[in-house]
């Protein structure tokens, strides 16, 4: 019996240890989840495309004198009343080889290769707006109530030469076009393709340019045929046509005739002295 009672003990404290160990176990904190803190971001970048819609005129004049003169001597005779030399004096008609010539010192025009609607041509012009001083009054013309005969005998009539019938009447008048496709004028980059812009550039071979004489000397060369010359060649003009053919001046209207075109031709210098000329390029 005491064999089987001690074995009962032990049996009983083997339990009893397996109890206090189970007792003693506890539960641990489980993580649960997934750790990433870094990653790398790929974007496919697209860019819109950039173009030069830029638009550039670059132009410039020397700075030598404007000469408002004849271009050769004109000499004094029967057929001439109006005369021109170097040594005419403020008042007078002088003589100037480069007369109404000017020379284009810069003249560049650079496009932007995104412009849709290219410019093809500059225009430089004599506007009236930049030179109100050009205009000429219908006052100006002392000329129309000079007189001269028509006809002889019986038969002559006095007559005036009459008032200058063109518009809008002025001394000087320029206006040129040039295309900036024409080899003539510009040379141009085009073809470089490195380039977001082209450039055009006037040659220099063309650089001098030439104003006309305005309206204020037109005259009617023949019937119905009207021409525009210097003051020499109109007033000596008018002067043929009065005095020849059926046409006469006595030496009084001759005197009268001349002294008018003296006081045109002072007018004409007066009006530009100390002046500046704007030429518009667009």
């Amino acid at each position: 019996m005491r064999k089987t009672r001690k074995s009962k003990i032990v049996i009983l404290s083997i339990l009893g240890l397996a109890a206090v160990s189970i007792g003693s176990i506890g539960f641990a904190t489980w993580l649960v989840g997934i750790n990433k803190t870094e990653e790398t971001l790929h974007v496919e970048a697209k860019v819109d495309n950039s173009v030069n819609d830029s638009q550039y005129l670059e132009i410039a004049v020397n700075g030598r004198d404007f000469h408002i003169a004849e271009t050769s001597p004109i000499g004094r005779d029967n057929s001439h009343i109006v005369g021109a030399n170097a040594d005419a004096g403020e008042d007078g008609l002088g003589v100037k080889s480069d007369a109404l010539t000017f020379d284009i010192d810069t003249f560049t025009v650079l496009v932007g290769k995104g412009v849709t609607s290219r410019p093809t041509k500059v225009v430089l012009e004599l506007t009236a707006g930049d030179n109100e001083f050009n205009a000429v009054s219908a006052s100006a013309d002392l000329i129309q109530n000079c007189q001269y005969t028509q006809g002889s005998g019986e038969t002559a009539t006095l007559k005036t030469i009459g008032a200058r019938t063109e518009s809008s009447l002025t001394y000087l008048s320029y206006k040129e076009e040039f295309l900036l496709s024409s080899s003539t004028y510009f040379t141009n980059d085009e073809s470089t393709t490195s380039n977001s812009y082209i450039t055009y550039t006037f040659k220099a071979s063309e650089k001098t340019r030439t104003m006309s004489w305005g309206s204020f000397y037109t005259y009617e060369a023949s019937e119905g045929n009207k021409v525009t010359g210097s003051p020499a060649t109109y007033y000596n003009s008018l002067y043929t046509k009065y005095t020849t053919g059926s046409n006469s001046m006595t030496a009084k209207q001759k005197f009268e005739f001349a002294d008018q075109i003296n006081k045109e031709i002072k007018a004409l210098n007066a009006t530009f002295k100390g002046k500046t000329l704007s030429i518009k390029a667009t």
